[in-house]
């Protein structure tokens, strides 16, 4: 993954490597996840 450019970006990373979605990302790039995958990060940020 790149570097975070702020605390979002940070969380954002954070939530995905703890969902396991982390090689997922560096493999395909963010532009390339799925809208559920892409979803279940979003979810999880706003519950935290």
């Amino acid at each position: 993954m790149s570097e975070p450019k702020d605390d979002m970006d940070r969380l954002k990373e954070e939530v995905a490597r703890d969902l396991h979605l982390d090689d997922d990302i560096k493999r395909r790039g963010w532009e390339n996840m799925t809208s559920r995958e892409i979803g279940k990060i979003g979810g999880h940020m706003v519950k935290g």
